[in-house]
């Protein structure tokens, strides 16, 4: 996407994987690497490396100081040092069409995020902008969602994120989700619009946020405190649930969401 005060940065694998060892975190590097590659020897990884280098200053993405020592891209290092030292995390995730796509976006507080995201399985995406721009990134991303509400729902509807995603892989099986929607949702009308809006749906969204700063480990990061915003887009209604938790036992309110009330309900949660 293109906003006024945002960079963007296509890379290879191997050029993320220098440009991350060149900000002294050789570690993520080798992260990202493995996740492609299995069992590289040293030697593969050194050509790759040595390649990755001649890309990066072909690209303009690094270049040397007076004294011949390399350096990055004073904005691609802002983004990799967000990309690196954090205070939260979202993850986005959007289907659509039969597609999926996923985003990683870090934030660092009252200063910037960076989003990283992978293009066509190869080409890994950076966009880097003051933390101000988060919303607007954010609501540009999910522009279609936010409709004319027209259907009225019981004040205090809940459901449980149990059944909402029994429904969701109910539908993708193309089965009728709306048995799994009865064992949580009492109304029944709401029900079968829920279920026929899930069944026929254009898109849906996840959006996680994970309260926890860079440098934990894997044991921290599974027990640190998440909150989830399930979005689904039918061609008539925007249906916006949150929930405190991922836990199956989790509920949310079963609300339908105008364009107004999306982006002050993204901003609350994004706050």
């Amino acid at each position: 996407m293109k906003l006024d005060g945002m960079t963007s940065f296509s890379l290879s694998v191997e050029e993320l994987a220098m440009a991350l060892a060149m900000i002294n975190r050789p570690d993520l590097g080798q992260m990202v690497l493995k996740e492609i590659y299995d069992n590289l020897t040293i030697e593969q990884i050194d050509s790759r490396m040595t390649a990755a280098s001649h890309s990066l200053l072909a690209h303009g993405y690094c270049g040397f100081t007076d004294e011949l020592k390399p350096r990055l891209d004073s904005k691609l290092e802002q983004a990799l040092v967000t990309l690196a030292i954090y205070d939260i995390t979202f993850q986005l995730g959007i289907v659509k069409g039969g597609r999926s796509i996923n985003a990683n976006i870090h934030v660092k507080n009252g200063k910037a995020f960076t989003s990283h995201s992978v293009q066509a399985g190869i080409i890994h995406l950076l966009e880097h902008g003051v933390e101000r721009l988060l919303e607007s990134y954010l609501l540009d991303i999910l522009e279609d969602y936010g409709d004319e509400v027209k259907l009225t729902i019981p004040s205090g509807l809940k459901i449980s994120m149990k059944a909402l995603s029994a429904a969701a892989k109910r539908a993708d099986d193309k089965s009728n989700p709306i048995e799994a929607l009865q064992t949580s949702l009492e109304d029944s009308k709401i029900g079968q619009a829920l279920a026929e809006d899930i069944s026929n749906q254009v898109s849906r969204v996840t959006l996680i946020r994970i309260n926890a700063k860079s440098g934990i480990d894997d044991k921290e990061l599974l027990v640190a405190p998440k909150q989830v915003v399930l979005l689904l887009k039918s061609k008539i209604r925007t249906w916006y649930f949150e929930f405190e938790s991922p836990d199956d036992e989790a509920t949310a309110l079963v609300e339908l969401v105008t364009r107004k009330d999306f982006s002050k309900k993204l901003l609350k949660f994004i706050e």
